[in-house]
């Protein structure tokens, strides 16, 4: 997203050259410097929303514009003081979005052909990108409004918990940061910081405070990290005892009756470079089993 003159414009780039594609504008905007939103790239379809609550999905490789909705218009959605600024989610099928407004707070819409799914809530002033999450395993979307800290079912909508974010001026705007070992951190408007866990109690969500204090997570830069500044497992979602899953992998294969099976599963078995890569393999790009060591977790679920 671009501004070209006084219009908020998708544009794709040749990443060799720099060379324009294509561009798709959305509309004219005015004030507060767009854009805000980042689009979002799922298949061959690009997502887009624009500061003036223009919502598009384009052809990825043309620029043809697939479907909209003017979300101000179509659903009396109340823009935020600074525009629409949440980039779009996916999840499965759909893409939810924070639209803002009586009973339109957030909506999920089919990627497809736009067709609205579900819409909920009541809030406002959302600037924050809603992020997905899991907890024991299960799908959750968090949203950071303009005085709550909520999560949603994003199937539906519902709401599962909800805690208040205090701040000094009605607004918070960075999207929460969430890490594999199940703490979610939230910087609020004014009034510093906050980190959660979230666990599961008598089959629901829990929201327990970890710490809190009067610091803001302020990013001055950004630069890349040596590997030995981290390990995929601290930023991945990761099996535990990948080891002890291997090993009754082994013992299965070690079991097969069949000659000619057995002399094939044992190749796989001594090639030591694939089967490192088979314990760190996920087993898929998402959803399931869609995290470090997936592919080795669900061979174990079929076998036993």
């Amino acid at each position: 997203l671009v501004l070209s003159a006084e219009e908020e414009t998708v544009v794709a780039l040749d990443a060799k050259t720099g060379a324009t594609v294509w561009e798709h504008p959305l509309r004219a905007v005015a004030g507060n410097e767009p854009p805000n939103s980042t689009p979002l790239l799922v298949g061959d379809k690009l997502f887009a929303l624009g500061s003036a609550g223009h919502l598009c999905a384009l052809d990825k490789a043309s620029g043809k514009l697939l479907w909209s909705h003017d979300l101000l218009v179509e659903y009396k959605a109340k823009q935020a003081m600074f525009g629409f600024a949440a980039s779009p989610l996916a999840y499965r099928d759909t893409l939810i979005v924070p639209v803002g407004g009586k009973g339109f707070g957030v909506a999920a819409f089919a990627l497809a052909d736009g067709k609205l799914l579900w819409r909920a809530h009541d809030f406002e002033e959302i600037y924050a990108s809603p992020l997905l999450i899991e907890v024991a395993g299960e799908p959750k979307v968090v949203v950071l409004t303009a005085e709550l800290l909520v999560g949603l079912d994003p199937v539906t909508g519902a709401l599962l918990w909800s805690t208040p974010i205090v701040n000094g001026n009605g607004q918070n705007i960075a999207t929460p940061v969430w890490s594999s070992d199940g703490l979610l951190c939230v910087t609020t408007g004014m009034a510093g910081s906050v980190a959660f866990r979230l666990t599961k109690e008598a089959g629901k969500p829990k929201l327990t405070e970890v710490w809190k204090n009067d610091k803001q997570i302020k990013v001055d830069g950004l630069r890349a990290a040596s590997e030995k500044e981290y390990k995929p497992t601290d930023l991945i979602r990761a099996v535990e005892n990948p080891e002890e899953l291997f090993k009754k992998v082994n013992s299965y294969l070690g079991g097969i009756s069949d000659k000619h099976l057995s002399i094939l599963a044992d190749r796989f078995l001594e090639d030591t470079d694939l089967m490192s890569r088979f314990k760190k393999s996920p087993g898929a790009s998402s959803w399931h089993n869609a995290y470090i060591g997936g592919l080795l977790e669900h061979t174990y679920e079929v076998m036993y």
